[in-house]
Order: structure tokens, then sequence, then C-alpha cells
């Protein structure tokens, strides 16, 4: 399979990148600041790194040419100001319905899942203040990943640090999974968004994820 994935600089992207590698996959590698990726440790035929801009409809399709799927790892600040985890991910989406690409695993956070039938995190009275146009944000993708994709996952996860994954994680569609624990490695949700692409676990649907 080859793959693309987006935000590629920060951890989760990374993480991607040589977990992908390491299963055989293809993986291309997209942003302003892959250079770095060229280098000793991914010195492989089967990764590429290309240099583009999330805003730039020609650069992200050219970029999506010949992948089967793509993982969006983007990320930005948390006062929603930057906008590319909403238009830069239209960018994409939009791109890939031009060339038949069905399937895409994204990054979300929490705000976006279900506390009950009615309600999702963010809207909850004690939803933290400061928290609240970075989630804005996540539900807006979550809006185009809807109206836009064929095939989409968003994993929905609580801080996240830059550890190798350990495979002790459980997900839960649309909820938060049990326990709810406040942290989870990068390598684990690295795992999990490969998963998404790779089964059908869950299609069009959110993933609350915890480590266990």
């Amino acid at each position: 399979m080859k793959i693309i994935v987006f935000g590629d600089t920060n951890k989760v992207g990374m993480h991607v990148i040589k977990l992908a590698l390491a299963r055989g996959y293809y993986v291309k590698a997209f942003g302003r600041d892959v250079v770095k990726w060229i280098d000793k440790d991914i010195n492989t035929k089967n990764f590429e790194a290309i240099k583009g801009y999330l805003f730039e409809e020609e650069d992200v399709n050219k970029a999506l040419l010949g992948v089967d799927a793509v993982i969006s790892c983007i990320g930005g600040s948390i006062d929603g100001v930057d906008r590319a985890r909403t238009l830069g991910l239209l960018n994409i989406l939009t791109q890939m319905n031009k060339l038949g690409i069905k399937k895409i695993a994204a990054l979300g956070n929490l705000g976006v899942l279900q506390v009950n039938e009615t309600t999702i995190l963010q809207d909850t009275p004690d939803y933290p203040e400061e928290l609240k146009a970075v989630s804005l944000e996540h539900a807006k993708a979550w809006q185009y990943l809807q109206l836009h994709a064929a095939e989409y996952s968003m994993v929905c996860t609580p801080q996240i640090i830059d550890k190798d994954g350990t495979g002790n994680y459980t997900t839960l569609k649309d909820y938060f999974p049990t326990p709810n624990l406040p942290q989870i490695s990068a390598g684990d949700v690295a795992d999990c968004l490969i998963k998404c692409i790779n089964t059908n676990q869950f299609l069009n649907t959110r993933v609350g994820i915890s480590a266990i």
C-alpha cells in the first residue's frame, strides 16, 4: 500500500512514517520542512519526502498522485488562528476527490467525542475555555470529513506524549473508552491511525482512544 502523511514534522507524523515503513508501506511525507527526513534514519526506496504547502491546491494534488490512502496528522496552534486543521484538511479532501482517493484517517481531539447521544464534550458547561478554539477547529474538520470523505476515521486523543507505542491501548466508536486516561503515546496513536486505513472497524466514525 502507498500512503501519504500530512503533518510529518509533528510527533505523531514521525511515528506514523517509521511504523508504516517498518510494515512495508511505501510512504510519502508532505510538508514545508521535509528535508530533515532525507537522512540515514530513513534511507529506503520506499520513502519519498515532498516539500509543499498545505494550502496550495497544485502542491497537494501532485503529492497525492498514486497513493491509496491518506493519514492526516496536521497540527497547529490551539487558538484556532492558522486554520491548518480545517482549511488545510479541506484542500486535501478536495484533491482526494479529484483523484478518486477514498480513504483517510485524521487526528482529532477529545472535544468532538460524544458524552451522551446528543452532546459532545466541547459543548458541556465545564469544558476548559482555553481549549474551545482548537476543539471548534477539530469539530469543523470532522464536519469536512463527513461531507467530503468517502471513507474516513477521526482518531480523537487525549494529550499526546512523544514516546514509542506500547500496543496497550483501547478504542471505542464515537465515545470515550474505558479507561479514559489523560495521556497516550504518539506511537500508539500512530498505530491506531494505520489500523484505520487498513480495516473497516471504524469506517466513517470518530475513534476514542486511551492507554490501558
